[in-house]
């Protein structure tokens, strides 16, 4: 089999104007686009709309950028969820709090 020719076949022609014209050329519109907003300043987690605090949460500037793995009790791990449902966190900062309070236990003994 030999190689196929493309050059200046009626196909190729038909489909380069097809798409040099756009949508224009299968007799469609084009649609102008929307204008949009203007981007609004950034605002803290506190501030920003539809944000809700869950009470004895602590805003800090410290960000979450670190991550680790840990291996839990099939158990344990239900408990946890349950918990954080039920409390309205989730599970990832059910998880900090428990750690953080630990911590914060540890250093008030020393």
């Amino acid at each position: 089999m030999g190689k196929k020719d493309f050059t200046k076949s009626a196909i190729t022609e038909n489909l380069a104007a097809m798409f040099a014209a756009g949508e224009e050329a299968q007799g469609e519109k084009k649609e102008t686009p929307k204008k949009q907003k203007p981007a609004k300043k950034k605002q803290g987690a506190a501030e920003q709309e539809g944000q809700i605090i869950p009470p004895g949460y602590v805003l800090k500037k410290e960000s979450k950028s670190e991550r680790t793995s840990i291996l839990f009790r099939p158990s344990t791990l239900k408990g946890l969820r349950e918990t954080a449902e039920e409390e309205g966190k989730s599970f990832n900062e059910l998880c900090n709090s428990i750690f953080e309070n630990y911590l914060a236990e540890r250093r008030a003994k020393k």
